[in-house]
């Protein structure tokens, strides 16, 4: 990891965006653009959060 480098960037080096993207449950998110994206992390971190409603693929 590059201290210089942007915190997003950092993250990203060592997991997927499916997996950032479950990290910000239990807040709603709505992802524009998803079909054809594997989000099964995504929405098993949404439903182990208890708020699978609040993720929304568009």
């Amino acid at each position: 990891m590059d201290p210089t480098a942007p915190v997003l960037l950092n993250v990203l080096r060592v997991c997927d965006i499916p997996e950032v993207l479950g990290m910000l449950a239990p807040r709603p998110l709505t992802i524009i653009g998803s079909r054809g994206m594997n989000m099964t992390k995504a929405s098993a971190a949404y439903a182990a959060a208890g708020v699978p409603g609040k993720l929304v693929p568009r």
